[in-house]
Order: structure tokens, then C-alpha cells, then sequence
């Protein structure tokens, strides 16, 4: 790898036995060389589903525009977000999806290409044991920190010989995947446990499922999916992720395009707080204070996602929430002063910079559109769930 200055930079880097500490590194390093190059490359996935948010992590592929992560990051999820290096965050969806390897593709919503943020996959087949490992991901659903770890290869090695390192309990919903009698799933859950994961001597934390792991010249060797202890690793080999970026896949996913007024017009429209403000009168004349000043807070953060935002909808959504912050602040406070002070000119300067503002709100909530999971079929016409939707790493039937 190549840095891009020998100055002096602070590394985020998993401690042994767990945690983060901040290393300083100066001049040239492989450590910090690999840190540099591949911040660019990395990105936090937010994800939705059922049981509350999630995240985890992952990294460009071929043109820059597309995301390979850990099936498991996105399984089940209602909406797949892509925090993207410049802090826009981003809507994708499911493209592809190994259920078997633990691999899954994501497209990114408006993003234009980029081939310089992609990694280089490493298609030499050699026998990696030995070698020197790097990793990159944003441990945490809160943190956005980038975390890196590094380590030594152990070599390859069957799921199956993992899980027999854990509990019996670890058996539990692979062997009920057995004793269903259904003969597609018994093979998925054999090939599950038959699988290769590559297994290195490297810390990893929760929330770094997806994380690239590449070789000392930044070319990807594998995926993070599991750890095996406080200072292992297990990540999915390259060669299954080429196979991914190869084939049509086993599964088709829908998605819908819906905007904040489809899924909850009451709150979109403001229904709920007009009410509880009308039960208050006097709360109701510093509503609009309380509001903008509210909003003012927000107007730091949708400027600095609008001068950095790459994709052109993104960018015009952001805009217009700075405006609007503005808008809200200036007309609530001119409004909730022109009532309480009985000034009539203020009043009506208030009433139409918040207006006009609301009005603003309300058209964005219809035309800012979001993906959202629907389902997906077998492109095979059976209806069989993707394994992975049944059962989890650990073995736990999930449903």
C-alpha cells in the first residue's frame, strides 16, 4: 500500500481482549498506509427490521456504486441505509444475496459511479496462512467511528470445525434444519456447515460484520462474519465474493419507493402535535419558538451534509431542510414574539416565514421518497425461505 503523506495520524485499532485504543503513527507504515487507503473505501450500513435498528459494516465494489456486506447485516431488514464517508447517508437495496456463504450485494440509491472508491479484488488462489491481515469497519449501531485491526492468517477451515468449539446448544437450529425432512433445506444446511471461512488471528467488534479484510497490498482476501473468541476471526474467502459479484443469484428482491406521508400521515402532516398544542394554550403561543429554535440545531448538520453530499437528491434534500431550518426558526421565534407581545407586524412577518416553511415540510414529505423492503421470491418458483432467514450463525431458529 501507498500512504498519501508520512504525517502524523491517529489510528483507531481494536486492543487485544477487546476495545478500541488511539495509536499515533508518523512517516510510513503499513498500519497507517492501510488505514489511509482504505477510509475512502469502508462504510457503516443502518439497517432497519422488526426487532428495533441494527448495523454493521461493508465496502465499494466493481464501479464504486455498489456494496458487498455480511448476508447477516441485512437479512430481514425493512430498509437498508449506506453511510457513506462523507456522512450522507444513503438508501440501497438488496441485489444479490448468498444465503449460504453469508454474503449479500447492495445497490446504492442515486449514487453515481466512482471506481476509485472500489477495492481490488485478490484472485490468486494462494494459500494466504501467514500473511498479515487488515480490517476496517465501524464497530456499534452509534458509533461512526472507523475502527482498523490487524493480524496474521491462520489458514482455512469448515464452519462445521467452529461450531464444534462452541456449546451443544450451538447445534440447536441447524440440527432442527435436519429434522424438518425437507430435503432442500438439509442440503443448505449442509453446505452451510461445510462452508470455508478463513480464520485469523485479528479483534473484532460487534458491528463489524461486512468489514473488508485485504492482504498488505489492499486487495481484498475476505468478508468479517464471525468471531471466534476475543482475538479471532472468521471472514468468508474472496473467491465466494467473486462468485457473488458473478451470478444472477437465487433470489429477487422488491422493493417500493414510499415518502414520509405513506408511512405515517398523522406525524408527516403534524396531526398529533397540533392537537396536544391546542390543549395548551399558552404552551401553544411558544410552540413556535420551541419549534425553531429546534430546528436552528439542525440547520449545522444539513449544511454540512449538503456542501459534502455527492449524490444530486440527496444534496437538494438537504438544501432544503437548511432553508426550511431557517425558516422555522426565524418565523417561530417572530411569531411566538408577535403573539406574546401583542406586536402586530411581527406577527405577521412570523406567520408567513413559518408558513411558507411548513409549506415547504409538507411538499418535501410527499416528494423525498425512501426504499422499503417488500419481500422477494425464489427465481426458481419454490417458496422457500433463504436459509439464512431461518436460522442465524449461532444456530437460533429466527422465524
Amino acid at each position: 500500500m501507498v500512504g498519501d503523506s508520512d504525517s502524523c495520524k491517529v489510528v483507531p485499532e481494536i486492543k487485544p481482549g477487546g476495545g478500541v485504543e488511539h495509536n499515533e503513527y508518523c512517516g510510513r507504515g503499513l498500519v497507517l498506509d492501510a488505514y489511509k487507503d482504505l477510509l475512502g473505501k469502508s462504510v457503516k450500513i443502518k439497517t432497519e427490521r422488526g426487532t428495533g435498528p441494527d448495523a454493521g459494516s461493508g465496502f465499494f465494489v466493481r464501479n464504486g456504486d455498489e456494496i458487498v456486506t455480511a448476508g447477516h447485516v441485512v437479512k430481514n431488514s425493512t430498509s437498508v441505509k449506506v453511510e457513506m464517508p462523507t456522512g450522507e447517508l444513503l438508501d440501497a437495496r438488496i441485489t444479490n444475496y448468498d444465503d449460504i456463504n453469508d454474503l449479500a450485494l447492495l445497490k446504492v440509491e442515486g449514487l453515481a459511479a466512482d471506481p476509485s472508491r472500489a477495492i481490488e479484488l485478490d484472485r490468486s488462489n494462494r494459500d494466504l496462512t501467514g500473511e498479515t491481515i487488515f480490517t476496517l469497519g465501524t464497530p456499534g449501531l452509534k458509533n461512526e467511528e472507523k475502527v482498523m485491526s490487524a493480524g496474521t492468517v491462520l489458514g482455512q477451515t469448515k464452519f462445521e470445525n467452529i461450531l464444534k468449539m462452541g456449546s451443544a446448544s450451538s447445534f440447536a437450529g441447524l440440527q432442527g434444519a435436519f429434522d424438518t425432512g425437507i430435503k432442500e433445506l438439509q442440503q443448505d444446511a449442509t453446505s452451510y456447515v461445510l462452508g470455508q471461512r478463513l480464520a485469523s488471528t485479528q479483534g473484532i467488534l460487534p458491528g463489524q460484520s461486512g468489514s473488508m479484510q485485504v492482504d498488505r497490498n489492499g486487495r481484498l482476501v475476505g468478508v468479517v462474519t464471525d468471531t471466534a473468541g476475543d482475538s479471532h476471526s472468521l471472514a468468508t474467502p474472496v473467491d465466494k465474493v467473486a462468485e457473488l459479484l458473478s451470478n444472477n443469484g437465487k433470489f429477487a428482491f422488491n422493493y417500493s419507493k414510499k415518502s414520509d406521508f405513506d408511512i405515517n400521515p398523522v406525524k408527516t402532516l403534524g396531526v398529533d402535535a397540533m392537537i396536544g398544542g391546542s390543549m395548551l394554550p399558552y404552551v401553544n403561543r411558544v410552540a413556535p419558538a420551541l419549534y425553531g429554535l429546534k430546528r436552528l440545531t439542525d440547520l449545522p448538520s444539513d449544511l454540512s451534509s449538503y456542501s459534502s453530499a455527492s449524490a444530486g437528491d440527496f444534496k437538494s434534500q438537504h438544501g432544503r431542510l437548511a432553508a426550511e431550518d431557517i425558516g422555522f426558526g426565524a418565523g417561530g421565534l417572530a411569531l411566538s414574539i408577535g403573539i406574546l407581545s401583542k406586536v402586530p407586524q411581527a406577527k405577521y412577518v412570523g406567520m408567513a416565514a413559518f408558513g411558507v416553511a411548513t409549506a415547504s415540510s409538507v411538499i418535501g414529505s410527499f416528494e423525498d421518497k425512501h426504499l422499503k423492503y417488500e419481500g422477494y421470491h425464489r427465481k426458481d418458483g419454490t417458496n422457500r425461505q433463504p436459509f439464512m432467514w431461518n436460522f442465524n450463525i449461532a444456530g437460533k431458529s429466527i422465524g
